[in-house]
């Protein structure tokens, strides 16, 4: 059976973008008004409000620089360009969506949201190696970034660097536990390199996640077989086919008519 294992899909992670609090400026007012307080033995007695203005100098080392009005200005503009462009992204306009989150890197270069997606639109572009440079950028922006662990794993897989694809995958399983897409590529690389049994151990994982995947049944299917469980590969090819995966009712009119259950 020729060894193929389905191409991988880098799912897409949406970060909302959160909106900062307005600054409010208060003004305070000298005031010699007497005010009635009360001491310990609840006697009332009159006092002065010592309530003052800040001296100039104080007041002046708290006035925003021009500096500062601009970098929060381009936070908001970061912002705006952000929502157009994930809104472009959603409709599949991705010329406009690229200059959008390009547009967000002027106004922020650090903004790894941003990366994640000119990642996203520059592999579907076929521009791996643009792609791969913004992935790499947003994990080093944002060390969190699982999702973007997962492209740049994957576009190394597709050039056959196993071991940095390998190195990427690990990492957004450890920060991500529970990241399905994350077990099925590390899965579906061991495969490639005939560790089955390593790549069985994942997709089983992948499939726990997200059980309802055809993809996760067809990729598990192809390490039983390899192991020689042919029966369980068959099972797995069934359940995949059920859930519409083409190429495992392939697998099945092919290598599984002769099995009796």
């Amino acid at each position: 059976m020729k060894q193929i294992f389905i191409a991988v899909i880098v799912l897409v992670v949406v970060s909302s973008c959160g909106n900062s609090q307005a600054e409010k400026e208060t003004k305070v007012e000298s005031t010699n008004e007497v005010i009635k307080v009360e001491d310990d033995a609840g006697k009332e007695f009159p006092t002065t409000d010592t309530t003052v203005s800040k001296p100039l100098e104080l007041q002046a080392s708290v006035e925003e620089t021009e500096e500062d009005k601009e970098r929060k200005l381009n936070i908001k503009r970061a912002r705006t360009a952000i929502r157009n462009g994930v809104e472009y992204f959603k409709n599949g306009e991705m010329d406009k969506a690229k200059d959008a989150f390009k547009l967000v890197l002027e106004y922020t270069p650090e903004d790894s949201r941003a990366c994640h997606y000119l990642g996203k639109i520059y592999y579907g572009f076929g521009q791996k190696e643009i792609a791969l440079s913004y992935y790499e950028d947003a994990v080093q922006f944002n060390p969190e970034d699982s999702a973007s662990m997962v492209g740049a794993g994957l576009i190394l897989f597709e050039q056959k660097d196993y071991n940095g694809a390998i190195e990427y995958y690990n990492m957004a399983i450890k920060i991500a536990p529970r990241y399905a897409l994350a077990f099925y590529n590390r899965g579906t690389l061991l495969g490639y390199q005939k560790n089955y049994g390593a790549a069985l151990t994942d997709m089983n994982r992948a499939i726990e996640i997200e059980p309802e995947n055809p993809k996760y049944y067809m990729n598990r299917g192809l390490a039983n077989y390899y192991l020689e469980r042919h029966q369980r590969a068959c099972d797995d090819w069934e359940k995949a086919a059920l859930l519409g995966n083409a190429e495992a009712q392939k697998a099945l009119d092919l290598y599984c008519q002769k099995i009796v259950k």
